[in-house]
């Protein structure tokens, strides 16, 4: 339950990186077209094998795909102590139909959490493949109120 903790505390520490180091960046420099970024972590816990995957839309210039920071922020982020490894984070035009409908606030068979950046307005999504679904609405509750305790981000989270 530890591990799970802290992969749910790395969760909140991935979007706030993010949005600190990257959103802000470009938010000046871009215009408005969109592209999906989408992260996926996974971490043993509990014996069984959890992915963790964040879905987030992005200004099409930010260049963090193309310069491999996202990389090194991942695996900085995966600590040996939470165990946890980056298996891929790609950057497309599109996404899968189940990760827009969360991005669009859709019910989706899996408690998620639903976060809109109060600055830019894009959207993200956060959900654990490999939980039950009472442990995913709990740690959907977490993540949530992780989110609401930081008054510096500007965010509005939302566990559907």
């Amino acid at each position: 339950m530890t591990k799970l903790i802290l992969f749910i505390f790395s969760a909140w520490a991935f979007y706030y990186g993010y949005h600190e180091y990257h959103i802000g960046r470009y938010l000046s420099e871009t215009g408005h077209d969109i592209t999906y970024g989408k992260a996926n972590l996974s971490a043993e816990i509990d014996g069984r094998e959890v992915d963790f995957i964040v879905v987030n839309q992005r200004y099409k210039n930010d260049s963090l795909c193309d310069d491999g920071t996202i990389d090194t922020y991942l695996s900085q982020m995966c600590t040996s102590s939470l165990g946890c490894s980056p298996k891929k984070y790609t950057c497309d035009d599109t996404i899968d139909t189940q990760y827009q409908h969360m991005l669009d606030q859709k019910n989706a068979g899996i408690h998620y959490l639903h976060v809109t950046d109060g600055e830019t307005g894009l959207a993200s999504v956060m959900l654990f493949w490999g939980l039950t679904n009472k442990e995913s609405e709990s740690n959907c509750i977490k993540l949530k109120n992780s989110f609401a305790s930081n008054k510096k981000l500007n965010i509005k989270a939302r566990c559907i």
